[in-house]
């Protein structure tokens, strides 16, 4: 190994203290070809960090199979068409389904938000559209935006997830409530396939 080379790093979560350790790509390259690694971004991690944790909590429900995160995406699974933070796939009524997950941190401009749920309501890749907030007010905001834009089309493939603790230490994926066809129900119950 060579001296004097960062192979790890780590970042502290600033609002929940959570260490993560990772490789860099040099640290990477002694494991993996350089081309299939993908280290975090700084501009992004907190945000990426936040995408793979949510991930892995739609993971764990019975309804999600397999995923993909666009910030890891070394099969370039998002080369062609729509890309989304990461894609759900699973099974319901012997359908497979893919999902486009977004996490909203912040609030981006009108036509930011036009042109990225265009692109994935005219984009017959993905079966819903799911996207997830911490703050209520952005989740009405972008809402708002998307069905004044996209009404019916939005109506039946766009849902809104809601969690204000996502940034806190006493985070509870169970807590996280679903906006879907004018209800609000648990993400227990909206992504529950026993029967």
């Amino acid at each position: 190994m060579e001296k004097g080379k960062k192979l790890i790093e780590s970042y502290i979560d600033p609002y929940t203290k959570r260490k993560y350790v990772y490789l860099t790509k040099k640290g990477a390259s002694y494991v993996c070809e350089e081309s299939k690694h993908s280290s975090p971004s700084a501009n992004t991690i907190i945000h990426d960090t936040k995408v793979s944790m949510l991930t892995r909590e739609f993971i764990k429900l019975e309804l999600f199979r397999r995923f993909h995160l666009e910030h890891e995406d070394t099969v370039n699974y998002f080369k062609e068409g729509a890309r989304a933070d990461s894609v759900l796939i699973g099974r319901q009524k012997k359908k497979e389904i893919k999902i486009a997950f977004e996490l909203e941190l912040t609030r981006k401009s009108k036509v930011r938000v036009r042109n990225r749920i265009l692109e994935h309501l005219s984009n017959k890749r993905f079966d819903y559209i799911l996207y997830y907030f911490q703050d209520k007010s952005l989740l009405k905001a972008y809402k708002k935006i998307i069905e004044e834009t996209y009404e019916d089309k939005a109506s039946r493939r766009v849902l809104y997830a809601l969690n204000p603790k996502l940034m806190l230490k006493d985070f509870k994926f169970e807590d996280t409530v679903v906006y879907a066809e004018g209800k609000v129900q648990n993400v227990l119950d909206v992504f529950d396939v026993s029967d």
